[in-house]
């Protein structure tokens, strides 16, 4: 699992000016309370009530309850200011955040009343915690920058500090890593001044978290490393938990699993111990992807599941986001790719409100305007010394008029002209040094205005131009809304400050609009994004997306959402699913009809082809076996026809499924040569194979589908050759990379067909593999194939993961090659051998088969093979008459037809079993005989209760064979 899924801890800072303090202290401060009163009682209240945070949150808000009675008994605004802070901090440690922020609202909004700074500071902050919490970045930043500027005012460095790491706080989770090291850094720097080491503790934490982020992971262990034992020496024990889970993590990016696991448990078991609720959910989920990456997936489920439920609880948006990415993966690692998109869709939807591009767009506004106010706070400055030096101009003046008097008087008036020059002069300068530093002030006031009105323009003129609709609604009233919102809905913005949901939403979607804003507004969990539909101004109906959350609007709650009209989205969609559906039908309709086409011709082909070979078996003249070979060849020529395009077709509608058996590769081989030699000894060639030293005999594969592709490929080499010969060869693909000695279980073999035929052109080669193609070679030998053969063995090569292609020379010969992925069950090949019994005439003579067709040249052909052979036979015609004789006698055998009237095949077996089960009878083998060719028919007909299946057409020998092997005496 990649790291990412491990999110660090991130520490932020609670409330400005509060220390932790020694949990000794608070049973000695509970006794003080009922010995003191007024100011003296509210102070010890307000310490009690910080000492419970981390061991009674529920305490803790009682005891800062209690204070705010004394303050408002005392009718002390300050003190209330500082109790309301202090229960909301009770209640963020609770969990409950709705509460919290309430009442550091009320803090706020009574601070403000009474132009109390700190107070505003705290409560700014702490509210900025609150958005942080629940993943709304934008807002939690404007309330950082506010604390910030007041401890900067006030120049409080501590608090600076602590602002300064939850700001960074924010980068962090943005990504933004470069700024958010600055932050730490320049929080780590001041706290090492003010030698305040839960403050240091607080930034090794968060510098170990972001340098694991970038891949730094030794650096990242030091940091973390670092932290633990300061959270030890202070005896901080959430921090001993958070650094512990960090250390895990490094751990686990190294793959030491069994030791990040020592790490996780060491912190789960504090976190629970101590109701860390939020920590808790962080480390189950980084136990959980250790057990994912091992593949302990039950273990893994349990955590994940676990964290999930816990994260929903207390709505921390970030972990459940992590959470589905964590369960998509989990799913897709255990192939349930349904449950995997879903959670992926959950996490996709969620990561796009947290993290998406306008929540980046109105943190960069909000850093803009606090750079502007500044700049505001020292053109302001530069102002009153521009004053302040002006009136120093007058004072000098002044000063300097008198002393030219008094010199005036004590030198006479001859010097009066000469001093009174002197002194114009020496002023006029001093006056334009003065004027001159005014202009230079003035221009820099002009330049900075005219910088943040250009700013300001950009901004409004990037808004005005996104494509999405924006608007903001306070008390029920859209305040704001862009112009792609004009768009959208047709009408202009005056009309939309003017206008009710009821106005602009179609009635059907109304109800659920209305029930989620007023929900929203109360503070319930809603949806952040979701569809609807909006009526035009014209009259059309408009599709639309909504993502929309919550914000403080100067002072106040109001929803902020953006529409991006998704019309032609629908459109297109909905024309897709048509189409779907369209296509499903043709390829329905195309699979039922070659299922019945298949029925009905190999129905006719079995009897052409069984009757056939009977007739081989009496005496007939050389002419009639003549004229019996030709009937046989082109029999056995239009079922191979019927059935390449059959298969064709099965494999473009994507129907065949592999069926994975174990086999015996050399058997495999000698099976296919056997069924091209006597072709080959007729035309004067050989057929040989090789076999590579190093290729393991036993694999796991699909032997059917292999013998098809290498029968198609050995036809066709003996088809275009007519000298020399067909070599076939197998041996493991690829040595270098053989996967087999690695001991994983996978190989991928090669099989080529080498022939010393015609050849083919370059020219040629290309149209090979497709349907219904043939080569020019192939056109000259009419009647000899329908052009499919290759394209069949391609789809065939490419469902075993394989490759095929061919090497050619004209005159010379070609080779055909394709590989396949098996599976080589390691183990050592051997030969053995088990005896069987076959019944003979004089066994076969007490056996009774029951054949139930409805086919009367079936029936006939059928019955004439199994009494030749020594067996008694009786006939039904459909399954309702074959049910009544099994019931009537004993059979050892049935033979059962599956398309039939009056009762099919199916009903029927599953009958046969019932009745054999209620009366305690053995079980009758029951061969499925049927020229039904769906894929899947074969497992549905197992599980009516047959044994063996045998597809018509059949050959004689293929039926008795197939009887032979049950072993029946």
């Amino acid at each position: 699992m990649h790291k990412s899924k491990f999110k660090y801890f991130i520490i932020s800072i609670i409330s400005i000016l509060t220390c932790l303090v020694c949990l000794s202290q608070v049973d000695n401060l509970e006794k003080k309370l009922k010995q003191v009163e007024g100011d003296e009682k509210f102070e010890l209240l307000l310490t009690s009530s910080e000492e419970y945070w981390f061991i009674d949150p529920a305490k803790s808000v009682e005891l800062a309850e209690q204070a705010l009675e004394i303050g408002e008994e005392m009718k002390n605004d300050i003190q209330k200011a500082r109790a309301l802070n202090r229960i909301g901090l009770g209640y963020y440690f609770l969990e409950k955040y709705n509460p919290a922020y309430e009442y550091y609202r009320k803090s706020l909004i009574l601070s403000k009343e009474i132009n109390y700074s700190d107070g505003i500071s705290r409560a700014s902050n702490n509210i900025g915690l609150i958005y942080d919490a629940l993943g709304n970045y934008d807002t939690a930043i404007e309330y950082y920058y506010i604390s910030l500027d007041i401890e900067k005012r006030n120049n409080n460095i501590e608090g600076v500090a602590a602002t300064l790491i939850n700001i960074g706080n924010i980068y962090y989770y943005l990504q933004d890593y470069d700024k958010a090291l600055d932050l730490y850094n320049n929080c780590l720097n001041i706290c090492k001044k003010l030698d305040h080491k839960q403050r240091i503790l607080d930034c090794y934490t968060n510098l170990g978290s972001l340098f694991f982020e970038i891949n730094k992971f030794d650096t990242a262990l030091e940091y973390s490393t670092l932290a633990y034992k300061l959270s030890l020496e202070i005896g901080n024990i959430d921090n001993q938990a958070a650094n512990l889970n960090n250390i895990g993590n490094v751990y686990f990016e190294k793959q030491q699993y069994k030791k990040a696991l020592e790490f996780y448990n060491k912190a789960l078991k504090i976190q629970k111990e101590n109701k860390y609720l939020w920590s808790e959910i962080n480390t189950l989920r980084n136990i959980g992807g250790v057990y994912n990456t091992i593949n302990q997936n039950q273990n893994a489920f349990i955590y994940f599941d676990e964290a999930l439920e816990k994260a929903k609880q207390i709505n921390a948006k970030k972990l459940i986001m992590a959470l589905y990415l964590d369960l998509s993966e989990y799913y897709e690692n255990n192939n349930d790719y349904i449950k995997a998109l879903e959670f992926h869709k959950l996490y996709t939807n969620l990561n796009d409100v947290l993290y998406n591009k306008e929540s980046r767009k109105q943190i960069a506004e909000i850093e803009k305007k606090y750079e502007f106010q500044n700049k505001e706070q020292q053109l302001e400055l530069i102002t009153k010394e521009n004053k302040v030096q002006e009136l120093q101009i007058k004072t000098q003046q002044h000063i300097i008029f008198i002393v030219a008097s008094i010199s005036l008087l004590i030198l006479a008036f001859v010097f009066i002209f000469y001093n009174r020059s002197l002194s114009n002069k020496k002023a006029r300068i001093l006056l334009e040094e003065k004027n001159t530093s005014i202009s230079e002030q003035k221009i820099i006031l002009e330049k900075t205005i005219s910088e943040l009105k250009e700013s300001e323009e950009k901004q409004k003129s990037l808004i005005e131009n996104i494509q999405d609709g924006i608007f903001i609604i306070q008390n029920n009233i859209p305040i704001y809304t862009n112009e792609a919102l004009v768009d959208i809905t047709g009408y202009s913005n005056e009309e939309l400050h003017n206008i009710t949901f009821k106005d602009i939403v179609v009635p059907e979607d109304l109800e659920m609009i209305t029930n989620n804003y007023r929900g929203r507004m109360q503070g319930r969990d809603i949806p952040t994004s979701y569809e609807f539909r909006l009526k035009h101004k014209n009259g059309h109906i408009v599709y639309v997306i909504l993502s929309v959350g919550l914000i403080n609007y100067h002072g106040e709650k109001a929803i902020l959402g953006t529409i991006k009209d998704i019309t032609g989205q629908k459109r297109y969609e909905d024309e897709l699913i048509r189409e779907k559906e369209k296509a499903e039908q043709a390829t329905q309709s195309k699979s039922m009809f070659l299922a019945g086409m298949s029925h009905e011709i190999r129905n006719q082909m079995s009897s052409i082809i069984g009757i056939t070979e009977v007739l081989e078996e009496t005496d007939l003249s050389d002419e009639q076996k003549e004229y019996l070979r030709v009937v046989s060849v082109s029999s056995n020529n239009l079922l191979n026809i019927i059935n390449k395009i059959l298969d064709f077709s099965k494999i473009e509608a994507r129907q065949v499924i592999l069926e994975p058996v174990r086999f015996f590769l050399p058997k495999l081989i000698s099976e296919v040569i056997s069924l091209h030699e006597l072709k080959a000894k007729n035309n004067s060639l050989y057929l040989k194979s090789k076999i590579a030293s190093d290729t393991p005999d036993i694999f796991i594969g699909d032997p059917t589908r292999l013998s098809q592709i290498l029968m198609n490929l050995i036809n066709n080499a003996l088809k275009f050759t007519d000298n020399g010969g067909v070599t076939i060869e197998i041996e493991i693909d690829d040595q270098k990379d053989n996967t087999l000695k690695k001991g994983d279980g996978q190989c991928k073999l090669k099989f080529k067909v080498t022939d010393t035929g015609v050849g083919i052109s370059k020219d040629s080669r290309h149209k090979l593999f497709k349907p219904f193609s043939q080569t020019h070679a192939a056109v000259e030998r009419k009647n000899k194939g329908t052009g499919l053969g290759l394209a069949i063995s391609k789809q065939l090569v490419e469902l075993m993961e394989g490759e095929i292609g061919v090497d050619s020379e004209i005159n010379k010969g070609s080779t055909f090659w394709f590989t396949a992925k098996l599976i080589n069950p390691l183990i050592k090949s051997g030969k053995s051998s088990k005896s069987r019994t076959y019944p003979g005439d004089e066994t076969s003579k007490r056996l009774k088969v029951l054949i139930i067709e409805d086919n009367i040249l079936s029936q006939q052909l059928t019955s004439n093979i199994l009494v030749k052979k020594g067996f008694i036979t009786d006939i039904a015609e459909n399954g309702k008459i074959g049910l009544d004789l099994f019931k009537q006698k004993k059979y050892e055998i049935v033979l059962m037809d599956i398309q039939m009237p009056v009762m099919d095949g199916i009903q029927a077996t599953r009958l046969i079993r019932k009745y054999e089960e209620k009366n305690n009878h053995t079980k009758t083998k029951i061969i499925a005989v049927t020229a039904h060719t769906k894929e899947g028919e074969k497992q549905k007909l197992f599980n009516a209760g047959m044994d063996l299946y045998l597809s018509k057409p059949f050959k004689p020998s293929q039926l008795i064979s197939m009887i032979n092997s049950l072993n029946l005496s």
